[in-house]
């Protein structure tokens, strides 16, 4: 179980999100957008174990959403959910980032695509924080 911070300015995306991860188990809050993510993060720094951000937003996309995430905190582990539309020609800017980002997944997505891409990150952050 984990404590996991979803931003999505899609509604129905976050309520799908909530309950695919409740069903896990896991502990879920929400922001409907990436200002209001950074006030969560902040609310619950330490509590948080996982963020998935959505990359196309309003008001804070999800890159500057996760270059603010950085200037707070480096050891949550980030998970991006991507449409594909923010592709620029044969740039993706997803790949500015790689390093930090842990887990892509890209929409639409199924539900065994999310959790193996949660578990993944989950293990190896906690991996990387029992060595550190």
């Amino acid at each position: 179980m984990a404590y996991i911070l979803v931003v999505d300015d899609e509604p129905g995306v976050l309520i799908t999100l909530k309950t695919m991860l409740k069903v896990d188990g896991h502990n879920v809050l929400v922001a409907e957008n990436g200002k209001r993510g950074i006030e969560e993060l902040k609310s619950n720094l330490d509590v948080i174990d996982l963020v998935i951000t959505d990359i196309q937003m309003p008001e804070m996309d999800g890159l500057q959403f996760i270059h603010d995430l950085l200037e707070i905190t480096k050891d949550i582990p980030v998970v991006a959910i991507s449409g594909g539309g923010n592709k620029i020609a044969n740039f993706d800017p997803l790949e500015s980032l790689q390093d930090k980002i842990l887990g892509i997944i890209r929409k639409p997505f199924t539900h065994d695509e999310l959790f193996e891409t949660i578990n993944s990150v989950l293990e190896s952050s906690r991996g990387a924080r029992a060595n550190s």
